[in-house]
């Protein structure tokens, strides 16, 4: 895995986790799989209220990845830890699901190394 690869990973981990706990997400539980070709994150929470949000952020992260819309958020925003944004997030994943139901939110998602 690239350098710019394990900084991108480590993006999308902490803008998911950001989005959860933003959101009143509790007892957060992460799987990462990492191989040669994609990273696969899987994230689960508990919360008692659906998020506004779910349906615009499903559809961005099954927006087209390109080059270009992930070199233009990164000069917008910055990339830091301090940054939360879901265009962001999106941007940044090939695939992707969050999902409501019960209780409990979860998160799939993956970026083609």
């Amino acid at each position: 895995m690239r350098n710019r690869d394990i900084i991108n990973s480590k993006r999308i981990v902490n803008s998911i986790l950001n989005y959860m706990m933003e959101r009143g997400v509790e007892d957060i539980n992460f799987r990462l799989k990492v191989t040669d070709e994609v990273l696969t994150i899987i994230a689960e929470g508990k919360t008692s209220k659906k998020p506004k949000d779910l349906d615009r952020l499903n559809a961005l992260m099954n927006d087209k990845r390109t080059s270009i819309t992930e070199e233009y958020y990164s000069a917008l925003l910055g990339y830091s830890d301090n940054v939360n944004d879901i265009d962001l997030l999106g941007s940044m994943l090939d695939e992707g699901a969050i999902s409501y139901d019960g209780e409990l939110l979860s998160f799939f998602a993956t970026r083609k190394i």
